[in-house]
C-alpha cells in the first residue's frame, strides 16, 4: 500500500495575551508546551486518514496560545481494518506532519508581533501509545 501526505490546516486557533495583572501573577512560572495527537479515519473505504494535534503554549510574560491542526494522508488502497493500531498511522505520520505544524507556530507567533516560539523536535517513537501526551516546561 502507498501512503501520501495530501494537506496539512488549522482547525482552530487562539491566541489571548496576557494582561498586566496576569503577567505579574505569573512572574515566577515557566514557558509551558503541552501536547497532543491522535490519528483516525472517519471512513476506511474512502482511503484517507488524518493526524490531529492540539497544542497549548503559555508564554506566561506575554501570551498564551491553542492550535488544533489536522494533517490528511491517503492510500492507494482501502484501510486495513489493523491500520489504525499500525506503526505508521501513530508514528510515521505525525512525524511527516509535525513540521508543518512546527513552522505555522513559528510563522504565527512572528507575524502576530511576538519572539518566533520554535517547538521542540517530537521523537515520536517514545511517546506513549494511545492518548499520546507530552508536557514540556522551559
Amino acid at each position: 500500500m502507498k501512503i501520501q501526505f495530501k494537506s496539512a490546516q488549522v482547525s482552530q486557533t487562539q491566541l489571548r495575551k496576557f494582561t498586566a495583572q496576569e503577567i505579574a501573577r505569573q512572574k515566577n512560572r515557566k514557558n509551558s508546551f503541552n501536547f497532543e495527537y491522535r490519528s483516525f479515519c472517519n471512513n476506511k473505504k474512502d482511503k484517507i486518514f488524518f493526524v490531529e494535534f492540539r497544542v497549548v503554549i503559555n508564554h506566561p510574560a506575554d501570551f498564551i496560545l491553542q492550535v488544533t491542526y489536522i494533517a490528511q494522508f491517503e492510500t492507494s488502497d482501502p484501510i486495513p481494518d489493523n491500520f489504525e493500531n499500525s506503526f505508521f498511522i501513530n508514528i510515521n505520520a505525525p512525524a511527516i506532519a509535525f513540521p508543518y505544524l512546527r513552522s505555522f507556530v513559528s510563522t504565527f507567533t512572528l507575524n502576530a508581533g511576538y519572539q518566533p516560539i520554535i517547538l521542540p523536535t517530537i521523537n515520536f517513537m517514545e511517546t506513549p501509545k494511545g492518548k499520546k501526551i507530552l508536557a514540556l516546561n522551559k
